[in-house]
């Protein structure tokens, strides 16, 4: 019965390493990583300048949101708080009929430029959060 580790030194090649061989394998490790830093720079310029047109599409929009806030007090924010403790189940039910109709209010005033800026900024938001979480895991990573 032929051993594994003889039919890999069969198809081992018999010519030796080059020698410049890790010289080559750094350098391309090193430029691999440069591109990819590269790379990564023009997407964050890239999503900074999108999230720059995201802004400057709500910004003129903003009063629409702030109008079809429901009223906010000390006193409404106790109680839900107090709803939470007694029942938190019924509270954040509450809650989302409030956000439900907010959000009704909200649509019926929402023009294509409102929803593509908030768009933009949900999708840059979400890329900033995964590039966070990304960063921290490889760091941890090369570290272990």
């Amino acid at each position: 019965m032929p051993d594994r580790l003889d039919e890999l030194l069969a198809v081992m090649p018999a010519d030796p390493c080059p020698e410049d061989l890790t010289v080559r394998i750094q350098a391309r490790l090193t430029y691999m990583r440069w591109r990819s830093r590269r790379i990564r720079r023009v997407l964050h310029f890239m999503l900074v300048g999108v999230s720059v047109v995201g802004m400057w599409l709500i910004l003129p929009r903003v009063e629409t949101f702030l109008t079809a806030l429901p009223d906010l007090s000390l006193a409404a924010v106790e109680e839900w708080l107090n709803a939470l403790a007694r029942s938190p189940g019924e509270a954040l039910l509450n809650l989302s009929g409030v956000i439900i109709t907010w959000i009704s209010e909200l649509a019926s005033a929402l023009e294509i430029e409102i929803v593509l800026a908030l768009g933009i900024l949900t999708a840059s938001a979400l890329y900033g959060i995964i590039t966070l979480l990304s960063n921290g895991a490889s760091r941890k990573e090369a570290m272990a």
